[in-house]
């Protein structure tokens, strides 16, 4: 019986014949970067999330809740909320002006122009969509021209990217097109804005990002968001006004920023 056995085993074994070799990583890198690029991303999208912060220069350190609302190209809303839910902070563009409502205060800083607030405060970089855009795991730069290309060890994607004088390393996920890594630098190698992704998650037909890491070092700060929930919305809900609250001061938001400076080494 033992024998017969063997013989039974010997012929299964025989019967499934060679086991295929593995699937070859993907290497084309191109064709990712292809799908990066076409990836859809929502013009108008609402999430909550929490938030990590961590800055010396602006005094913020902790962790909390808060919502984000985006409607592109030119309008952001992001506030976050206290322990009891109350507001302590909103950040907020109309598309053109930015605003940064601090309701313990009684004050408002206020940039008439959003985009060379923010262009400011990460070093060259980033404009107002550019942020939205990130925030969604929308690769930035579609005229980019591509330096450089390699298949790292875990399989990655990744791209050397040049536009505008600046360059920007982007790891991608071959499978999907989305980001992994984002450090863009200056025209000496300077880093000036790095962005790291978790896992995107699949909702009604779209890849949104499940959190997403980022560090400005014009300002030394770090925030890491872990999302709750995205959803599309037809209509972006009406927050995107700058008008303060009766009896607060409105400051100049640039001029607040520059007696910042990063931390030093």
């Amino acid at each position: 019986m033992k024998a017969a056995a063997r013989l039974f085993t010997l012929l299964l074994l025989l019967s499934c014949g060679p086991k295929p070799p593995p699937k070859a990583p993907e290497t084309d890198v191109s064709a990712t970067l292809e799908m990066a690029r076409a990836r859809p991303a929502p013009e108008r999208a609402q999430a909550r999330f929490t938030i990590k912060l961590r800055s010396k220069p602006l005094e913020l350190a902790g962790t909390t809740g808060g919502g984000l609302v985006v409607d592109r190209p030119g309008r952001l809303h992001i506030e976050i909320f206290g322990p009891l839910g109350s507001s302590l902070l909103k950040v907020t563009s109309d598309g053109e002006a930015l605003g940064v409502l601090l309701p313990k205060e009684e004050r408002q800083l206020l940039a008439p122009s959003a985009d060379e607030a923010l262009l400011e405060m990460s070093g060259g970089t980033l404009s107002l969509d550019d942020l939205a855009g990130v925030l969604l795991g929308d690769l930035p730069f579609d005229v980019a021209e591509v330096k450089a290309s390699r298949v790292l060890e875990d399989g990655s994607h990744q791209l050397d990217l040049e536009a505008q004088g600046v360059s920007v390393q982007a790891d991608l996920d071959p499978a999907t097109g989305t980001p992994k890594h984002l450090v863009a630098t200056d025209g000496d190698g300077v880093m000036m804005v790095e962005a790291t992704y978790g896992p995107f998650t699949e909702i009604d037909g779209l890849l949104w990002p499940s959190e997403v890491k980022l560090f400005l070092p014009a300002v030394d700060l770090t925030t890491s968001l872990r999302f709750k929930g995205w959803k599309s919305v037809d209509e972006a809900p009406p927050v995107f006004d700058l008008t303060p609250p009766e009896g607060f001061l409105t400051e100049d938001l640039q001029e607040a920023l520059k007696g910042l400076k990063p931390l030093e080494d």
